[in-house]
């Protein structure tokens, strides 16, 4: 007898995922929800299982950290496996802190967090004026954002771009691509985040804001590209030795795909860009949930318009 496995027809869809998990966190399994909203994002997804990172983010408070969990759903059954809180141990960061920097902690305490990131303020044994502010990252390859912010600061004003100096943690490469998280080290930065003032600056001190977020953005647009290259994708840099990019001579830079939006990539101009954005918009519209009467109103004239439109994208925008 031979026995042939029949692979499941009716696995959880992504879309299927992203409603489970929203109702999942609402359910009260990570916290009160009351009064506050879920934000949440896919990890990944293999043939058995789906990996979500949720939390509660309370929007009165948006300065304050944010409790995130892994979320795994079992895409045969639909159910949600587990959910494990998502953070650095005390243990983890003295070993990162001291192979990156060669200090020793003395204190840490959860900071503001970034979209796709939980952070970590910490200060060390060997000098009370130097704190780091440690990182543990959803997305992106932080070896690859190590390198760009170390070829960054060498390469434009600190005035015009301020760039926190960056610490990569020996090994991390081998090590985000075993978790499916990376680390990240830079000096802490004191002050406020721009959001959190801004509505509260006068006139003159937001046109002092603008004009240096405008220098911030000239400074980028000036940086030494690859040459030969004019594509439109994500900028990584590699490091020919992943345990020290503090060399510049050996930092070279390359376009890759979009790794947001799954895009793929990289573009050869925008009119290409633009054709993939569209497309990638118009599958979710399609996808999208609860907007039943909105999709029958609008839906099929969208897709005319895009089917019909595609030709008459210009190759220079």
């Amino acid at each position: 007898m031979i026995l042939v496995e029949v692979p499941h027809t009716n696995l959880m869809t992504r879309e299927e995922a992203s409603s489970a998990v929203l109702a999942f966190a609402f359910s009260g399994a990570i916290g009160s929800a009351n009064g506050k909203g879920v934000t949440y994002s896919h990890l990944a997804t293999d043939p058995t299982t789906t990996k979500w990172i949720a939390g509660l983010q309370d929007f009165e408070r948006m300065d304050q950290p944010v409790d995130r969990y892994l979320v795994s759903i079992d895409r045969a059954s639909k159910k949600v496996m587990s959910h494990t809180p998502i953070i650095i141990s005390q243990s983890d960061l003295e070993d990162c802190v001291l192979a990156a920097t060669g200090h020793h902690l003395r204190s840490f305490a959860r900071s503001a967090d970034g979209a796709l990131s939980i952070s970590y303020r910490v200060s060390i044994v060997e000098d009370d004026a130097i704190e780091y502010l440690v990182q543990l990252r959803f997305f992106a390859d932080v070896t690859s954002m190590d390198a760009l912010m170390t070829f960054a600061t060498a390469n434009t004003s600190s005035t015009f771009l301020p760039i926190p100096k960056v610490y990569p943690i020996p090994g991390e490469a081998d090590r985000q691509r075993s978790t499916g998280f990376g680390r990240q080290i830079t000096r802490f930065i004191h002050g406020n985040m721009a959001g959190s003032r801004y509505d509260a600056m006068t006139h003159e001190t937001r046109l002092a804001f603008v004009r240096s977020m405008a220098k911030a953005y000239e400074a980028i647009w000036d940086l030494p590209l690859p040459q030969g290259q004019h594509l439109i994708g994500e900028l990584c840099a590699t490091s020919a030795d992943t345990s020290d990019n503090t060399d510049l001579q050996a930092i070279t830079l390359h376009v890759g795909p979009d790794c947001h939006y799954d895009l793929g990539g990289p573009f050869s101009s925008v009119r290409d860009y633009l054709r993939a954005f569209i497309h990638f918009n118009l599958k979710a519209f399609e996808k999208q949930e609860d907007v039943d009467l909105y999709k029958q109103r609008y839906l099929s004239r969208v897709k005319l318009f895009v089917e019909t439109g595609m030709h008459n994208i210009p190759e220079i925008v």
